[in-house]
């Protein structure tokens, strides 16, 4: 998880980084926490987005019979596992 950077980093190593909590710097993990929390929003509401347009195109769910015959049979036209 990249947070660990915020806590591990160390300017030492990379003169273009912070230090990290571990080296006095509380405050750049809490930065990295907020752009962990940030990015995991963006691809969250980015897949909502595309979901709910894929849906309006075809369906995203197979209907209630289909999922009680199986989908191995019902998609594929094959039973799974020999059965």
């Amino acid at each position: 998880m990249d947070v660990v950077t915020g806590a591990a980093g160390q300017g030492a190593i990379n003169s273009a980084a912070a230090d990290g909590l571990f080296y006095g710097n509380p405050k750049q993990l809490g930065i990295q926490a907020i752009a962990v929390a940030a990015s995991w929003a963006w691809a969250g509401i980015g897949t909502f987005v595309v979901l709910k347009i894929t849906g309006i195109f075809v369906p995203l769910r197979v209907d209630e019979k289909q999922e009680e015959v199986g989908l191995d049979v019902s998609q594929h036209g094959e039973p799974a596992y020999g059965i």
